[in-house]
């Protein structure tokens, strides 16, 4: 069921905080579970409850940063937890 894929955590990050878990997840064939538990593992960060509906809204939002602090997941990490690879840009 799972493989041994690469993930372009960068990327990952830009999809996560461009829409809801839910589109980027059926991109890849994957849940938004599934997904969620990839940015957590790889140290991604997501946007908090009530972000969508806030941006929804027109209310201001705050973004987290995006950090290439964690050296060990540099921008391509290999990860055996999850089956789709997201595809280079």
């Amino acid at each position: 069921m799972y493989n041994n894929e690469a993930w372009n955590r960068e990327k990952l990050y830009k999809e996560v905080w461009a829409e809801p878990l839910t589109p980027v997840a059926k991109r890849y064939n994957m849940s938004d579970v599934a997904i969620a538990k990839a940015c957590r593992k790889l140290k991604t960060p997501l946007p908090g409850r009530g972000y969508w509906a806030r941006v929804a809204a027109g209310k201001k939002t705050n973004r987290k940063q995006f950090s290439d602090a964690l050296a060990k997941f540099a921008s391509r990490t290999n990860s055996a937890n999850f089956a789709e690879k997201i595809p280079k840009s």
